[in-house]
């Protein structure tokens, strides 16, 4: 026997628990007994008819061609029959046939029989059954895609007649009241609690929970079960997966399977609903601009800015910023610097850091990470890695002159001037906190750029300048 549980799936019948397909972490598993039993989920996939409407006692009853699948775990060997029913008592088994067929997989099969005349006249249905070698119980074969299942059978003296019973297909509805849900938060779980009513056949079948825009122009599935409601039955079913959608207003529907299209389920259905935005426990940092260091190329014992534009869409942030530098090529931390940093909930800011440099000539790489609390409660590491060289120097010149940008005038008034030799890839205009003012692209190598900035108010501002070599920031003071 096994037992398995999965958060987003109950079994069949919903909260009633059961076997489920879906399910898909096994809980526990024993050795069979002599008293386990194997099960079979063995599906009718086609409509089960016959092309004629009456034909004379002593002729066969011919069905059509049939599609069944094997849906369980287990091979199934065994038999598959046409069981005579009335008032749901098995009267007579028809045509029965060895069949074999493995696990996820289908086969066909065909019925033709006489009825004998040692069935008295009446009102009858067919079904299609089996049994597996096994077993000694026949058993209706189901479907799962609702459809019919069933055969209706008038006997007389001189005719057979056929008929689809006014019950063959099942009829679901949700009552009114019979649609609710738990809070609902974007890609976060909640539960959506159905009441279904079945006026008609038996129903098993896979159903649906989707939510849908309210324009109707788009849906996302949150979770699907496996319900089997009796005629005249209701019953309540969860329905438990995670909001696939972005916080706003949609509609919840409830679909079930059919052998074409999924069917919307009738009554109370396409439940308006709106969906949150999770409150967040803790802050939630981002880069809303990615970090950059200057200079790129930075002077062994000398002093490096680091810089970036953090957006917190979370709680209030009140703690440590830590700049964690590393060899290129990896391997543990070599040094490790921190200063205080706030930040409101819901705002931005431009972050800057000074380093000093105590490291030998070589390549490196640093990070960023966020660390809330001396008890260390809250650490948010961001992955983006900024590489960096650290050269040797002996004059201030000398640095100058290794320089690949200059900007000028600055202070500056109409046109801010870039020189430099790179191919650049975008420069970017911030002002003091961290928002983006202008962004130009190029792909030209030139020796002189002319940013405009009469347009721009006074106050200080930073240049960021991205090229093939990397990225550096310049702040300049516009008049």
């Amino acid at each position: 026997a096994i037992s398995a549980l999965n958060p987003y799936f109950q079994g069949i019948g919903g909260s009633s628990g059961g076997f489920n397909f879906f399910q898909t972490i096994i809980a526990g598993i024993q050795p069979p007994t002599t008293d386990s039993k194997v099960s079979y989920t063995i599906y009718i996939e086609d409509d089960f008819t016959t092309n004629v409407s009456s034909i004379a006692r002593n002729q066969k009853v011919v069905l059509n061609n049939t599609l069944l699948s094997n849906q369980g775990i287990h091979d199934f060997n065994g038999e598959i029959a046409v069981g005579l029913y009335q008032n749901n008592d098995l009267i007579e088994i028809f045509d029965s046939q060895p069949v074999s067929f493995q696990s996820k997989n289908w086969t066909n099969i065909s019925w033709d029989f006489n009825v004998p005349l040692s069935i008295p006249n009446g009102t009858y249905e067919l079904y299609p059954i089996y049994k597996g070698n096994d077993q000694t119980d026949w058993s209706i074969i189901r479907s799962i895609s609702m459809i019919s299942i069933s055969l209706g059978i008038v006997i007389s003296d001189e005719t057979i007649e056929f008929f689809t019973p006014a019950d063959a297909l099942p009829q679901l509805r949700i009552p009114e009241g019979g649609f609710t849900y738990s809070d609902l938060y974007s890609h976060f779980p909640a539960t959506f609690h159905i009441r279904l009513e079945n006026t008609g056949k038996e129903a098993y079948t896979e159903m649906w929970i989707l939510i849908m825009s309210e324009d109707e122009t788009f849906y996302e599935t949150v979770a699907s079960n496996i319900i089997c409601i009796s005629q005249g039955e209701t019953i309540d079913v969860d329905f438990t997966g995670v909001i696939p959608v972005p916080s706003g207003a949609y509609k919840a529907v409830l679909y079930y399977a059919t052998p074409n299209n999924p069917v919307e389920v009738a009554g109370e259905n396409r439940l308006p609903i709106v969906v949150n935005r999770f409150p967040p426990t803790t802050p939630e940092l981002a880069f809303k601009v990615t970090p950059a260091v200057n200079p790129v190329e930075v002077m062994k014992n000398g002093q490096m800015t680091v810089s970036a534009t953090i957006e917190n869409e979370g709680l209030s942030a009140d703690g440590n910023m830590h700049v964690f530098i590393y060899q290129f090529t990896g391997g543990n931390h070599l040094k490790t610097y921190h200063q205080p940093f706030t930040l409101a909930q819901d705002e931005s800011i431009f972050f800057q850091m000074e380093v000093p440099i105590e490291l030998d000539k070589g390549k490196y790489y640093l990070m960023l990470q966020y660390v809330e609390g001396e008890d260390r409660h809250y650490v948010k590491r961001f992955d983006e890695q900024v590489t960096f060289l650290v050269v040797e120097g002996t004059a201030i010149s000398e640095l100058k002159d290794r320089e690949p940008f200059h900007i000028y005038p600055n202070p500056v008034r109409d046109y801010l001037l870039v020189e430099t030799q790179e191919t650049i890839q975008s420069l970017r205009i911030f002002n003091v906190s961290g928002v983006q003012i202008r962004s130009e692209y190029s792909s030209e190598t030139r020796n002189e750029i002319r940013i405009p900035t009469g347009n721009l108010a006074p106050g200080i501002y930073f240049l960021q300048i991205t090229t093939t070599q990397g990225t550096v920031l310049k702040k300049f003071i516009k008049q």
